[in-house]
This record gives structure tokens, C-alpha cells and sequence, in this order.
């Protein structure tokens, strides 16, 4: 294929075996390049043509177009086609070479034309109007006669202006009768082209310039000084009224043939149109030479050249149309004789005071809330500045759910502001919807889930509107049910199901997700062994898999939760000897368990609480025998369990710990300080790796408190059922807010006031505050958590006080 129809190259004695087809091949691309018609229908976009419809030689584009057609021929072939635009609609069809880096061509619709394409570059000769084809090169000045014109095609549409000069029209050709009156206007006879050689003097006479309406249909500008120079009489200019808006300039001198009567009209008229300022003159003005920039006054008797009147070194730009609006610019220290540039930038712009404009360090920020002058702020996430926020511990006020005595209390959090508490009140196993208002709880009405005997409740969410409770019934078998929630209502549709029918105990429960759930507890009936099994929830019905041994010895104080769907960690006492943990992986209902580790080898793992961080860590707390509080940081690698890390005592003397996930790095533990008369107390622990630190213990309930239960809704807002030996042992409920700031992510300390939703001035990094009182020159300052300024030193740095009112802000630079 050595050619642009795609032709076969032959040769001799080659091709012997398939010679018949190509030629048959190669005809019909011939016959297509002799005349063959492609029709392209392509209503929008781009056709790219391929080597067998390049052979066409006719190209019709027939569609109703929604949109432009580029066709494209291609890269590297050189041939020409006839191209018929029989297309519809507002686009536009383009031919040019695939790539589109050379020329292109359009087709007119309704016309016919040959594209050319070299390979690169496309062009065009339109068939319906020679364009491209006839040159004046190709037409001689022989064969263009008069008698070969019909006086009728030609035309001013078809004889460009630029064709029309004076070389090209004889003089003989020009007269009076071939111009019609209509046709001469100011417009189409240049300035140049009237001179006093052209203009008779016996042309000009008084009839003609009798009326001043004969110069008032002057076009503007088009009588100059120079034209009226000419005129040699100023007494003429006197009976011109209402022609001198077309007169740009005019030199008065001392004429002494200048009646006073005309000097009057003269003036009159210019000041009529606020060219002078007076109303007439009744001497001559004084010669020009020497008054440059002057503009021409009068007392009143006398005329005389003067500098416009303008108040000292002040310049004044007025309106247009009222005058009375002024924009002044006042000099300031330019001496006489001086002078000073203002250089532009050749842009537009808005010109700004020098009030608006921020000081270096400081920018112009808008205010969420009202803001004092001096106040830290901080960035929001949508570019505003607020005050810092910050809050103290903070302990809502005790509300009772159960005015009964209690015991096996368990709590999960079904949203940020709904909590469910199972319980068991000495007769029957009940729940009951808490919902929480900043540090305040209200509760719904009980619902009973199990009546008669019951223990070792706990209680997982399954959604904000349902929830999984598994619990001991009153043969001591090993039971679940589904609740279901709407506001604070609770329904238990469908029956318990067992899913240990030995005697249980130390039962937990964990969600995997919104449709399962695994049960850890130990089966008594099987020499209390360590035992496992997975429910799964349909609507409100749950059933049960096989059970899963992790701990074939006597196993108790059992706490379990979920890192994934798939992986499980148990936490439990061993045999009251040891703190011990198992692994476990999750598919449909089977679990498959990894090796012990311990975690406690000291004594007995009493009250443990496990909680997952991340998918592969967790925190386990528990009471070391009948002494200290504990925490351990784990981590999960398949079925391993292993601790990096050392344990962080919380408290000193430990009962029931209930443990709750914050972040990822911060855990909640409420817990009896048995140290303390068994207060109800809780702990923050902080998180970073496998080191745990724990701050201050504080005390929500100032007596006996047990069966604590902690349900984080958020890592503001934690509530904590509890047994309060202090009220008849009624089940009572709490919401603790801990300690938070949000000074970390301050920007600067405002430099004025500023008002909601406006902007004002913030000193930021590396500014200079000057509106601050009291301070200590040159001692360091920090951000306390409520953004005040301090000495003492906090994790947040704000800067060196220059003065007793202002302070560098450096952060944590110096």
C-alpha cells in the first residue's frame, strides 16, 4: 500500500496466488476515487475517515446538525475531494487533518466545494462562488470590456471601496451628471481634497454663506482654526449663531476691522456653551505669547489671560454633571519648582485607604460571634475566627432509672444523644432509653425483657434503633433477644432464643455488625470453660451458630469486643490466677481461636472491661486481684495477641471497671475506688503507641457506687449507669463531660473589636499586638485552655511581651 487510494503495489511474478482479488480490491477503490458518493450523516462531533472512505470522492453530508462537525482526513494523505454541505441547523461542518495541528476549512452550508489536504494543512475552493479558483492574475484587462459587462451586474456590493481609486477613474469619466447630490457628503470627500485651488472664487459668495445653518451642517471638528484663518473677515463669524459647536479652535487678535457687535457675538456664543466664563468682552483679548495653560477672564470692562483658581496644593477632580462632587488629592511637602511622580501600573485596581490596609503580621479576618479586642481566637473550618472554647470536668446531674435495687447494670450507646440501660432490679431483667442533653439524661419507661431470676446482663447496639441484650435467665441458661427502639419506646417482638441451655455466666456480648453478633461467656455446664458463639440477627429475631471453646479450663471475669467484622479479642480471668487474652477469627458462624497470652501473670484479672481502638488494638482494664486498677495497650495480628508495652496503673484499690472508648487514643474508665469509700470515680487515659497515661481521678458520686457501666456517646459526652449504694441502691444514671479546649488551633489575637459577621484586624504569627494591657515586659507568654494569656507554661506558646500592651506573637518559634 504505497499510495494515497491504497492501490496494491505489483510485481513481477509476485502475487501470483491472490493477483485476482486485489485487483478486484483495487477497481472498486478506483472506481470510488472516479466519482463514488460517501453520505455522512454524523449530526454532531467529530468523523474521522478511514483509508476506505477517504477514497470517495464525493463527500455528502446530509444531517439535521445538533451540534459542529469536524471530519477528519488523514495524517499523511494527499488528495482533494468534492464536498456537498446539504446539512441543517445553526453549526458549522470543518474539515482538517487528524491531530488538528494544521489548517482547516469550513464548508458552508448549501454550498459545494473542493478540500484539499496535503497531508497536513486542509484548504478550500468553493464551487457555488469561484472563491479560491479565479484570481485577478487569471483575468486580463483585454478580455474585461464594457460590452461584456450588463450595466446591471455591476454594482457598488460587488466593487469593493479599495478597488475604486483615483488612477482607476479618468477624468473625463467624473462629472456632475454621474454624481447625484445625495452621493457627495462630507464623509466621502477626504479634508485634503478640498483646497482654494479647487474652489472658484467666484464660488464662494455671500448667498452661500449667508445663513450660519450652512456651517452648523458641518460634521464636528471639521472647521479648524486653519479653515477659518482663511476667511478674511471676523465679521462674517458674527452672523454664524448656533455653528460654533463644530469650532474647535479660533485665534481673536487685534483685528481693528473687528466691529465691537461681533467681538460680542463672538464671545457670546462660546460662553453660551461654557467655553469662557463671562458674559461678553468690549475690548480685544490680549495677544497668546506667554499665557501657555492660561484660559481667558474678564472684570467685567477688560480681558486678560489667567491660571485657572484653585485652592493651594490641593487638586480637585469634579463630576461631570454635578459639580458639587469632588474627589480632592492635597500635596504635602513638594516645594516650588518640584516635581513629584505618581507612576500607575498599567492595570486596573481599587484604590485602598490606608486605615483598611492590615499591618504587616495582621490580616482581616470575619468574626463568628462577637469578639473583644485582645481576645485569642481561633480558625474555623469555613475561614472565620471565633473566641476559643473551652470547658472543665463536668458532672451533669444524677438521674434514677430504676428506683429498685439494681444489679448487672449494662449501657451502649445507640446515638450521640440515646443510650440503652439493661438491668436487672431483683425480679425481673429490664431496659430503658436514656436521652441525653448536654450533661443532662431523662429516661423513658421500663420495659421488662425477662421476668423472674436473671444476671450477667450485657447489651450491644445494633443500629440508633436496635440493640442485642444477652443475659441469664431463671434456670440460669444462657439467653438473647432483639429490642427494637422508636424515640423513647422499647419492643421486644419476637421471643428469647437460648444459646447455652447449660447453667452461664459472665456473659458479654459484642456487635460485629448490624446483623451479627458474638456472646462470650462461661458454659458451667462444661467445667465452666471459655466459650464462644455467633448470632445472627434478622429484623428482630436472632439464632445461633455452634460454640466455640477459647479457654478449656475455668475461665471467668469475661469481657469481649470486636475489631473488625471478622476479628474478636476475649479478655478473662484464668482460674483466679491470671489476666489472660485470646484472638479470634470470625467467618459466618464458625470462630477460630489463636493461643492464650497473658496480660496480668501476677494475680487473679478481676472486673475485666476490654475496648477496641483500631482494627488491631485494644485496651483491656481490669482489677489486679483485690488491689490495683490496671490498663494494658494490646495489638492483633491474625490470631496473636501480643503487649508492647507496660501496665499504667489507674487507681489503687479497684471494683468494678467499665471501660469506654473516647478516640482512638483516648479511653474512659469508671470504676469503684474501694480506697476511697468505694466512691464512684472515673479516669482519662491518653494513648500514644502502647504507653498509656492516665490523668486526675474524679469522683462523680460521692458514695458507695458498683456495677458501673460507661457508654461513650461522643468524646465530649459520656454516660455511666451505676448501683448508688448512697440511694437505696437505686439504678442511677449520669452524663460526665471531660475536660476540652480548642486552643490548639488558635491563629492570633484580635487587634480591635469586631462584630458578628463582620471583618476585622487579628494579629497572627509573627505581628506585633499593641492593643493588650498588664503584661510583664519581656517575659514569655502561653495560651491557657480558654485562651487567656499566661506565664505559666501550657503546650501552646504565644509569644514575648515588648511592652506592658503589646506582645510578639511567635508561637512556637522562640
Amino acid at each position: 500500500m504505497a499510495n494515497n487510494l491504497g492501490i496494491s503495489d505489483y510485481t513481477v511474478g509476485g502475487d501470483y496466488d491472490s493477483w485476482g482479488d486485489k485487483i478486484i480490491a483495487d477497481l472498486a477503490r478506483l472506481n470510488k476515487a472516479a466519482g463514488d458518493v460517501l453520505t455522512i450523516t454524523t449530526a454532531t462531533g467529530t468523523v474521522t475517515l478511514t483509508q476506505d472512505q477517504s477514497n470517495n470522492a464525493v463527500h455528502r453530508l446530509t444531517a439535521t446538525l445538533t451540534g459542529n462537525v469536524i471530519v477528519e482526513t488523514l495524517a499523511g494523505l494527499s488528495r482533494y475531494w468534492i464536498v456537498r454541505n446539504a446539512t441543517s441547523g445553526a453549526f458549522s461542518v470543518t474539515y482538517r487533518v487528524a491531530g488538528g495541528v494544521g489548517a482547516s476549512v469550513s464548508i458552508t452550508q448549501g454550498r459545494t466545494a473542493i478540500v484539499w489536504s496535503d497531508g497536513v494543512d486542509c484548504s478550500i475552493f468553493d464551487l457555488s462562488t469561484l472563491s479560491g479558483l479565479v484570481t485577478t492574475a487569471q483575468i486580463t484587462d483585454a478580455n474585461v470590456t464594457t460590452a461584456k459587462l450588463a450595466d446591471a451586474a455591476v454594482t457598488t456590493v460587488k466593487i469593493a471601496d479599495s478597488n475604486v481609486t483615483t488612477a482607476k477613474l479618468a477624468d473625463a469619466g467624473v462629472t456632475t451628471a454621474k454624481l447625484a447630490d445625495s452621493n457627495v457628503t462630507t464623509a466621502k470627500i477626504a479634508d485634503s481634497a478640498v483646497t482654494t485651488a479647487k474652489i472658484a472664487d467666484s464660488n464662494v459668495t455671500a448667498a452661500k454663506l449667508a445663513s450660519g445653518a450652512a456651517l452648523s451642517n458641518l460634521a464636528t471638528n471639521s472647521v479648524t482654526k486653519a479653515k477659518l484663518e482663511q476667511i478674511a473677515s471676523y465679521r462674517v463669524l458674527g452672523n454664524l449663531t448656533g455653528s460654533l459647536a463644530n469650532v474647535d479652535e479660533v485665534t481673536v487678535s487685534n483685528d481693528p476691522t473687528m466691529a465691537a457687535g461681533s467681538q460680542t457675538s463672538l464671545v457670546t456664543e462660546y460662553a453660551a456653551r461654557s467655553l469662557i466664563t463671562s458674559t461678553a468682552f468690549s475690548s480685544a483679548l490680549p495677544a497668546q505669547t506667554g499665557n501657555a495653560r492660561k484660559i481667558p477672564t474678564t472684570d467685567g470692562t477688560n480681558a486678560s489671560w489667567t491660571f485657572p483658581a484653585f485652592d493651594a496644593d490641593i487638586f480637585r477632580v469634579r463630576d461631570n454633571t454635578d459639580q458639587t462632587k469632588q474627589v480632592a488629592f492635597a500635596v504635602s511637602g513638594v516645594s516650588t519648582g518640584t516635581t513629584r511622580t505618581l507612576t500607575i501600573p498599567n492595570q486596573s485596581g481599587t484604590l485602598a485607604l490606608t486605615s483598611d490596609l492590615p499591618q504587616a503580621g495582621q490580616r482581616n479576618f470575619t468574626a463568628t460571634g462577637t469578639l473583644p479586642n485582645g481576645a485569642t481566637v481561633v480558625l474555623n473550618s469555613d475561614g472565620t475566627v471565633s473566641t476559643v472554647t473551652a470547658n472543665n470536668d463536668t458532672t451533669g446531674t444524677a438521674t434514677v432509672f430504676r428506683s429498685a435495687s439494681t444489679t448487672w447494670i449494662a449501657s451502649a450507646a445507640l446515638s450521640a444523644t440515646q443510650v440503652v440501660v439493661c438491668y436487672y432490679d431483683g425480679t425481673n431483667s429490664q431496659a430503658v432509653i436514656g436521652t441525653i442533653s448536654g450533661t443532662s439524661v431523662s429516661f423513658g419507661t421500663a420495659v421488662t425483657f425477662r421476668s423472674g431470676g436473671g444476671g450477667y446482663v450485657s447489651v450491644c447496639a445494633l443500629s440508633s434503633t436496635s440493640f442485642a441484650v444477652a443475659y441469664r435467665d431463671t434456670g440460669n441458661q444462657g439467653n438473647a433477644r432483639i429490642g427494637s427502639v422508636s424515640g423513647t419506646a422499647i419492643t421486644f417482638p419476637s421471643a428469647e432464643v437460648t444459646f447455652n441451655p447449660a447453667s452461664t455466666a459472665f456473659i458479654s456480648i459484642a456487635s460485629l455488625s448490624s446483623t451479627a453478633v458474638i456472646i462470650a461467656y462461661q458454659d458451667t455446664g462444661n467445667s465452666s470453660y471459655g466459650t464462644a458463639i455467633i448470632g445472627t440477627v434478622s429484623g428482630t429475631t436472632i439464632t445461633f451458630g455452634s460454640e466455640y471453646v477459647f479457654r478449656p479450663l475455668t475461665t471467668s471475669n469475661i469481657s469481649v469486643c470486636a475489631l473488625t467484622s471478622s476479628t474478636i479479642v476475649v479478655a478473662n480471668d484464668a482460674s483466679g490466677a491470671a489476666g489472660q487474652c485470646y484472638a479470634g477469627t470470625v467467618s459466618g458462624t464458625a470462630i477460630t481461636f489463636g493461643s492464650l497470652t497473658t496480660f496480668d501473670s501476677t494475680a487473679a484479672a478481676s472486673y475485666t472491661s476490654i475496648v477496641a481502638l483500631t482494627s488491631t488494638s485494644f485496651l483491656v482494664a481490669w482489677a489486679r486481684g483485690t488491689t490495683d486498677g490496671r490498663a494494658k495497650i494490646g495489638t492483633v495480628s491474625g490470631t496473636t495477641v501480643s503487649f508492647p508495652g507496660s501496665d499504667a496503673v489507674f487507681n489503687g484499690n479497684t471494683g468494678y471497671v467499665s471501660a469506654t472508648k473516647l478516640s482512638a487514643t483516648s479511653v474512659l474508665v469508671a470504676y469503684e475506688d474501694a480506697g476511697n469509700s468505694s466512691y464512684g470515680t472515673i479516669c482519662i487515659a491518653t494513648i500514644s503507641g502502647s504507653t498509656i497515661t492516665f490523668g486526675s481521678e474524679i469522683v462523680f458520686r460521692s458514695a458507695t457506687a458498683t456495677y458501673h457501666a460507661a457508654s461513650a456517646l461522643s468524646s465530649s459526652y459520656i454516660f455511666v449507669g451505676y448501683r448508688d449504694g448512697g440511694n437505696s441502691n437505686y439504678g442511677t444514671g449520669v452524663v460526665f463531660q471531660p475536660a476540652a479546649t480548642n486552643v490548639a488551633n488558635w491563629i492570633g489575637i484580635t487587634a480591635a473589636a469586631i462584630a458578628n459577621g463582620a471583618s476585622g484586624p487579628v494579629t497572627i504569627l509573627g505581628g506585633v499586638n499593641t492593643s493588650l494591657s498588664g503584661l510583664t515586659t519581656k517575659a514569655t507568654y502561653y495560651y491557657a485552655n480558654d485562651g487567656t494569656l499566661t506565664t505559666t507554661v501550657t503546650s501552646y506558646k504565644a509569644g514575648k511581651a515588648l511592652s506592658s500592651g503589646s506582645l510578639l506573637i511567635t508561637g512556637s518559634a522562640q
